[in-house]
């Protein structure tokens, strides 16, 4: 991706996205990633005690891009325990993460 629209998307989500990860991908990848991003920060808003006034606020996920026998996947890792995740956001993440999965699985790597 171009500097310019990495930029973009850490400014706009800053606990997920990661400069140099970024900017190893595709730029026709933007619309999935910006929709990605966008649902993990509309999971974490289903959190019971979320404020979103609230600063410090850390991400439920740590989102990575890795290559597997040639292709780029999204593995995403919980960075907080499991009892503080509803089911809906559980579930939420799951669909989130086959959605990107399948938009970008069309896009030239």
């Amino acid at each position: 991706m171009r500097k310019h629209t990495v930029n973009l998307l850490i400014d706009a989500f800053p606990q997920y996205a990661n400069e140099q990860q970024l900017l190893e991908l595709p730029d026709e990848w933007l619309h999935a990633l910006n929709e990605l991003f966008c649902d993990l920060r509309d999971i974490q808003k289903l959190e019971p005690n979320y404020h979103p006034l609230k600063v410090d606020v850390r991400a439920y996920v740590e989102v990575q891009f890795i290559n597997v026998d040639g292709l780029l996947r999204v593995f995403v890792r919980t960075t907080e325990p499991a009892f503080r995740w509803s089911s809906k956001q559980a579930y939420k993440l799951i669909e989130a993460i086959e959605r990107f999965q399948d938009r970008t699985a069309e896009v030239p790597k």
